[in-house]
């Protein structure tokens, strides 16, 4: 069984799906100087997103529609959101704080948020 993802630009029901992938959704996490963690810029994280498409069979973009039997990504095991000049990580859509204080995936703190953060639009 996969460890999903999804990638989005911004929070709530104005964010934009940039897409997910189905395997490994964790790996982000055990690299946070990879691209993606690092991005200060919404061009950056978008460019990340563009090469995990391209570097990965998994990848389901918003032209394919929804990947998921359920709604939003509140089910989805990792939500990868750029805001706010950073990347923000959220469990099952629980925020896992900024880039920066995430080193294990495992041993997270879970701090509920509004649900609707992580929200698909």
């Amino acid at each position: 069984m996969g460890t999903y993802a999804d990638f989005y630009i911004g929070h709530g029901g104005n964010a934009e799906w940039l897409g997910s992938i189905r395997y490994d959704g964790y790996e982000f996490l055990e690299d946070p100087e990879c691209e993606l963690m690092t991005a200060k810029h919404e061009r950056d994280f978008r460019d990340a997103v563009v090469n995990i498409a391209l570097e990965r069979d998994d990848f389901g973009a918003p032209n394919n529609g929804w990947p998921w039997p359920w709604p939003t990504s509140r089910n989805t095991d990792f939500a990868y959101v750029f805001d706010d000049g950073q990347t923000h990580v959220y469990y099952f859509g629980r925020n896992q704080k900024t880039a920066e204080l995430r080193t294990d995936w495992r041993v997270m703190k879970q701090e509920p948020v509004d649900t609707e953060s992580s929200a698909k639009s």
